[in-house]
């Protein structure tokens, strides 16, 4: 089957669309229909450049993924995210919803997400290339140096489709 927006005259098939809509490369637009259609996907050499791809892919979908569960523990179970807590609950945001939405608290720390993710053997250039950390560069001497991008905020965690984290969004 094919599909046709005239809003934006873009059309294609189910494959094009799924890039389209979900960001995905061609290749994750295959494996996304056939794991929904059931249908068992032979496995294809991949070259060095799409290894490298994947490889990135796959670190990228794993620091999202210690980065929401350490948002969501420091809003549940740590001293510091209990302001968090107590203005979720002032909202009257239930402990369900909470947790259905995936929502977190980002302590008010320059390195709280820092430390967390260097003890699983994150460094902090790839927190700042994934968006979760900022790097700055002191004029004077050069130094770099890095600091959480969220800090101080409850924290919106952002799914693709196959409800993975993608991205985070906070709210002072």
């Amino acid at each position: 089957q094919t599909f046709y927006c005239f809003g934006c005259q873009t059309g294609g098939n189910v494959y094009s669309f799924l890039m389209k809509r979900q960001n995905l490369s061609f290749l994750e637009a295959v494996r996304t229909v056939a794991q929904k259609t059931g249908i068992a996907l032979p496995e294809k050499e991949l070259s060095p450049q799409e290894k490298k791809k994947e490889q990135k892919r796959k670190r990228f979908r794993e620091i999202h993924e210690w980065a929401a569960g350490y948002f969501s523990d420091v809003l549940l179970n740590r001293p510091e995210g209990r302001v968090g807590l107590e203005y979720l609950k002032s909202r009257n945001i239930t402990l369900g919803t909470i947790q259905l939405f995936g929502l977190g608290y980002a302590p008010e720390k320059w390195d709280g997400l820092l430390k967390e993710m260097g003890e699983k053997g994150v460094s902090p250039e790839e927190l700042a290339e994934f968006g979760l950390a900022i790097q700055k560069v002191n004029e004077e001497d050069g130094k770099v140096s890095f600091y959480d991008r969220f800090r101080g905020r409850i924290i919106f965690t952002i799914l693709d489709i196959r409800s993975s984290p993608i991205a985070f969004g906070g709210r002072v």
